[in-house]
This record gives structure tokens, C-alpha cells and sequence, in this order.
């Protein structure tokens, strides 16, 4: 059971053609600039999908990857599940901390002081599909990062939170899942439907919401929080550069009908099943400070078939435009909590000058990866590309 994806972006770029659909977020921690304009490559890139134990696309709602819109706050206006402030949190991780001594990290050092830091961040939405008959689905965001190419020198560090708890983890070679974990091992998180209406939760809270994301938002029980901190890498060894990363990707979906879905704001939970033993490489984690901490609100809609459709098993159905619609306009009150709310273009410091050795990097880890995502393609800016759509 999927999303008529076509037409959910359609819906989505009725209500704002800033925000748009993807099966695939740029999550970017620095993105390169190329003879004066925007690369969608850079020195440290990151391919997000939702992985799911079923199988198949589930859509991200979240403005366009190229030029994506970033609030800008601070570290102590990020509130985690238990009230802590992110600030908080970072200050006082360290080895001495059980989860990252679990985590298979030899030493950690955040470079975190008594000053709140500045934080980059983006909002997005995933809307999981649900088979008839079902209510639930596992789920865990699948990151990709082109330059992790050894397992003991990921590109990120990352903080996961959920009404569930707070979880650590950092990038991997592949794709890595961000699961979360107990002294058992991985579990999937639930996205699990309820009666809450999609985008109602900054105007209205249920008994089981927690007050976590931006510093204003009212109780949410979908909220999912990825926090990604750089780690300070070692000089890339000398490659060949070829910038023919070109050739776009594309998908051909099939329907027999593409009715209006169910949609609500999800809750999430932590799976008892084990999904799989934890991985230990025995990192050393010193934050880069060169580069930006990026924290991604992650908010989970569930859709499935309206009762009175008979659907078959090639049957698409669509988030309704109603949905469409709070969803998008409650992504930008969330925005509209941050200091300053821009264009990735304007934010200097999320920009880098790509270089050759960027790209060398960026060549090795697609040369050496197999079941990686599409390879990125290339945008070469036109500066008359709004006179296309007059």
C-alpha cells in the first residue's frame, strides 16, 4: 500500500509552492558552492529516506531539497522529551554517560560550553502509509552519507528523540537505519494512527503528548527529533575528481485509483521485537567546529484507505487536500519559531567552496557502495527559470 506521490506533490505545491514531496530529503550538513552558485553536492552531504519492515516509499512533505528554507535559533531553544534543553543535553554527554559507552564511542568530546550554541534547523513530515486492517507500522529514518567510507570515521554523530526516549548513534558506511536502543539491542520505532487531526498539534494537545521540538510548540506525540553533530574528519587521501555525477532519477508509479486517504498525526512508540544487535566500532567522536549542529524536526502522519473503498493490492490512495494543507501551514508555524527563518543560500555558514577534493571523496564512497541511493543529479542554475512558468 502506497501514496499516489505525483499527486500528493501536486497538493502540496497548491498550498505552497515552496514545500514540495520527496521519497528522498537532501539533509545536508554542508552543501558546496560551485562557480558562485549552489551545489547539491559539498563536504558533507546526507541522502535521508524512510525505511519501514514492510517495504516501499514512504514521502517526506518538506520545502524543496535544493534551496531548502533553515530556521536559525539556539541550542537552549531546542526542548527535548524530558524537558532538558538540547543545550543541556550536549553539555553534559561525555564518556562518563552509559549511552556512549553503549554506543561503542572510545572518546567524546562535543565542544560544548556554557554558551548556548547555534543550531541550523529544517522541518520536515513523514506520512506513512497503512495497510487496510492495520493500524501500526515500524519505521526508523534511513540515513546515507557520501562521506562515510570507513566505519570508524563517520561523518556525523547523531542524537535521536522521541517521546520515548534519547537515543545515539552516528552514520554509517551505508545506509544506516536509526533505530532505537536498549541494552537488547535495535528496535524499530511505531508510527501508530490516532484520532488527532493532522497539524493540529501546535494548536491542541492530547493527554499523551510531550512538549519537545522548538521552544513554543505545544504537546505533539509525533514529533522526532535528528540531531546531527559533525565530527572532525581526517584529510581526505588524494583521488581523481570527476564531476560527471549527473543523470537524474525517477520513479513510474502505477494506480488503478488514487482516492483520498484517512490522515492523522501519528504516535510514535519504540518496538519490543529486536530488530537487530547494535553496531560497535570504537569511535572517536571530536565535534568539528568548523560546521553548524543541524537539528531536523521530523513529525510522522499516518494515511490509509477510507473504510468505504474496496481497494485492490496495486491501489494508490493520497493524503486528503485538507491534510495536505494543515500540514504545511503548521511545518511553517514551527518555522516561524526560530530566530530568523531563510533560505540554505543565505546561511553562509551551512556553505562551503567545493573543491576537488570534496568531490574525490564523494567519487570513492559511490565507487565502493552497492545498494546505494540514486546517485544526485546535477541542477545547473538558469537564471531565466521563472520566465518557464509565466
Amino acid at each position: 500500500m502506497t501514496c499516489n506521490l505525483s499527486l500528493l506533490e501536486s497538493r502540496v505545491r497548491q498550498v505552497d509552492p515552496q514545500w514540495t514531496s520527496v521519497t528522498t530529503a537532501w539533509n545536508d550538513g554542508k552543501r558546496g558552492v560551485d562557480y558562485g552558485s549552489l551545489s547539491c553536492w559539498g563536504s558533507n552531504i546526507t541522502d535521508v529516506t524512510m525505511g519501514s519492515d514492510g517495504g516501499g516509499a514512504i514521502p517526506f512533505v518538506r520545502p524543496h531539497n535544493m534551496d531548502e528554507t533553515v530556521g536559525i535559533t539556539t541550542s537552549d531553544k531546542i526542548v527535548l522529551h524530558d524537558g532538558k534543553t538540547l543545550h543541556e543535553y550536549l553539555r553534559g554527554l561525555s564518556m562518563d554517560d552509559e549511552k556512549v559507552t553503549d554506543a561503542g564511542f572510545t572518546s567524546f568530546a562535543t565542544g560544548v560550553g556554557d554558551a548556548p550554541e547555534p543550531v541550523l534547523v529544517r522541518v520536515q513530515y513523514a506520512w506513512v502509509p497503512l495497510a487496510t486492517g492495520t493500524t501500526s507500522r515500524k519505521v526508523a529514518p534511513q540515513h546515507f552519507s557520501y562521506q562515510t567510507i570507513d566505519p570508524k570515521q563517520p561523518a556525523n554523530v547523531i542524537v535521536t528523540d522521541t517521546r520515548c526516549g534519547t537515543f545515539l548513534d552516528h552514520d554509517g558506511v551505508g545506509v544506516k537505519k536509526l533505530f532505537a536502543y536498549d541494552d537488547a539491542g535495535a528496535h524499530w520505532h511505531v508510527a501508530e494512527a490516532t484520532s488527532t487531526a493532522v497539524g493540529s498539534g501546535v494548536s491542541g494537545a492530547t493527554d499523551a503528548g510531550v512538549v519537545m521540538g522548538l521552544e513554543g510548540m505545544t504537546p505533539h506525540e509525533n514529533v522526532f527529533l535528528v540531531v546531527s553533530m559533525p565530527r572532525k574528519q581526517p584529510p581526505p587521501a588524494p583521488g581523481d575528481v570527476n564531476r560527471s555525477l549527473g543523470g537524474g532519477f525517477g520513479g513510474v508509479y502505477r494506480s488503478l485509483a488514487a482516492d483520498d486517504g484517512v490522515s492523522s498525526a501519528a504516535r510514535l512508540s519504540v518496538d519490543t521485537e529486536v530488530a537487530g544487535v547494535r553496531e560497535r566500532h570504537g569511535i572517536a567522536f571530536e565535534r568539528d567546529a568548523s560546521q553548524q549542529i543541524w537539528v531536523t524536526v521530523m513529525l510522522f502522519n499516518t494515511v490509509q484507505a477510507a473504510p468505504h473503498v474496496g481497494l485492490q493490492s496495486d491501489t494508490t490512495f493520497t493524503p486528503a487536500p485538507d491534510d495536505v494543507r494543515h500540514c504545511v501551514e503548521e511545518g511553517k508555524k514551527i518555522y516561524s519559531l526560530c530566530e530568523h527563518v531563510t533560505k540554505l543560500s543565505c546561511v553562509k555558514e551551512a556553505l562551503c567552496k567545493l573543491t576537488e577534493e570534496h568531490m574525490a571523496v564523494i567519487n570513492k564512497k559511490l565507487a565502493m557502495s552497492e545498494g546505494s541511493p540514486p546517485k544526485r543529479a546535477r541542477i545547473v542554475p538558469d537564471e531565466n527559470a521563472l520566465a518557464a512558468f509565466v
